[in-house]
């Protein structure tokens, strides 16, 4: 389990750093903290209305424990979740977006890589995908040099694109 080790490694250093001791239950609290993470609350019924009009890949930094606990606790729907503990790296390694592209047999040039995070759509676009940003609170916001090939203000802008072509 690649990323709950490296996750266990950079708490600890952190924590060392920062001059924190925690006891073993609450590092441990600590470092699976994300598999109890909640969806944005429109996610859901997004995610559900996409997957109806168009195949719906996700690909994460999370754990496979950590995914399945948050996609099974937030009904979260996806034809495939596929996280980078697979490729056992990290994005932005240009392996980790590499993964679907060999596994799925993706055409990045007519996949939309949608993200919160400029730095992941940056890149993405390396890999030759179409690029989506969709800011969210508490995200990094774009550097003035970013382009990307498409900003939403929601994924329902996004459904009602695909709608609007069906």
């Amino acid at each position: 389990m690649l990323q709950d080790d490296i996750r266990r490694q950079v708490l600890s250093t952190v924590l060392d750093e920062q001059e924190i001791s925690l006891t073993r239950d609450n590092f441990e609290h600590l470092v699976n903290v994300g598999r109890y993470f909640t969806p944005w609350p429109e996610a859901v019924r997004q995610l559900s209305e996409l997957e109806n009009l168009v195949k719906t890949v996700g690909l994460t930094n999370a754990s496979l424990t950590q995914i399945t606990e948050v996609c099974s606790r937030g009904a979260l729907r996806w034809h495939v979740l596929l996280s980078t503990q697979l490729a056992q790296t990290y994005k932005p390694t240009p392996e980790a977006y590499q993964l679907p592209i060999d596994l799925l047999g993706i055409d990045p040039a007519h996949t939309l890589f949608i993200s919160a995070h400029p730095w992941d759509l940056r890149a993405a676009a390396t890999h030759g995908f179409l690029t989506v940003y969709l800011p969210r609170e508490y995200t990094e916001t774009p550097l003035p040099n970013d382009q990307f090939d498409l900003t939403l203000h929601s994924l329902d802008d996004l459904i009602a694109m695909f709608q609007r072509a069906n």
